[in-house]
């Protein structure tokens, strides 16, 4: 229970830095491992040497993760390091077959599913309420066009300029002259420049720690969404 305890207030106290700067301290979790590490030794102490093997091939497979992740683009900094902290701070132990920090990143990944309807609905908004051509000037592929309203926004350049790479992404750019759109964060290309009033396509950044917490606390009371969403489906 003290580690869970720890764990929660310093997930709590990220993610509360994730919404605000979309930046988190290192020092919150060198506390969290440092307020953890002497419960975690000891238990592995009085458990033996199965149970220390366990935690520490648990730990490095899920940090060799995190890593991945975040290499590949998928996942910020801080959020690696959040997975990499929980998965150090966590006594061994699987909730149904999966280890509980894996199973943490699991359910939180999916948790953000949750904001696919509502920037879907943003978008349904601009488009009938405020009468903006979503794709009007631009060229893109068809399965573009068909999946942008689902993760992406149309909005007011000058609402979101002063955060950009902060909590939104840019999504479009130049490609030989033509104004296209790609569903990923544009790196190393033509810079647009565009009006306040302007409206432009940019992907939000989620503060994914927010989720991690959802899904640990979920992960904690053996929930497992990937399963219960499949287990739904079959039963359809």
């Amino acid at each position: 229970m003290y580690t869970i305890f720890i764990n929660i207030i310093f997930l709590t106290i990220a993610s509360l830095e994730d919404i605000k700067r979309r930046e988190v301290s290192n020092n919150i979790w060198k506390a969290m491992v440092i307020l953890c590490m002497p419960a975690i030794v000891f238990y592995l102490i009085r458990s033996g040497l199965r149970e220390a093997i366990q935690y520490v091939i648990s730990a490095a497979l899920i940090s060799a993760m995190a890593i991945a992740l975040y290499l590949a683009g998928l996942i910020m900094g801080g959020d690696a390091k959040g997975i990499i902290a929980l998965s150090l701070c966590n006594l061994p132990g699987i909730s149904g077959w999966l280890p509980i920090p894996l199973l943490t990143f699991m359910n939180g990944a999916i948790s953000t599913l949750i904001v696919i309807p509502i920037i879907a609905f943003w978008n349904l908004y601009v488009k009938l309420v405020r009468g903006i051509n979503l794709f009007e000037g631009y060229h893109v592929k068809a399965y573009i066009k068909a999946l942008c309203p689902f993760i992406a926004v149309k909005v007011r350049y000058g609402s979101i300029k002063n955060v950009i790479n902060i909590k939104y992404a840019i999504i479009e750019h130049l490609d030989e002259e033509l104004k296209t759109v790609r569903l990923t964060k544009i790196e190393n290309k033509k810079p647009l420049s565009y009006k306040d009033d302007e409206y432009v396509w940019a992907m939000p950044l989620l503060p994914f720690l927010v989720f991690l917490l959802l899904g640990y606390i979920l992960s904690i009371r053996g929930v497992n969404l990937a399963f219960r969403i499949a287990m739904l489906l079959m039963s359809h």
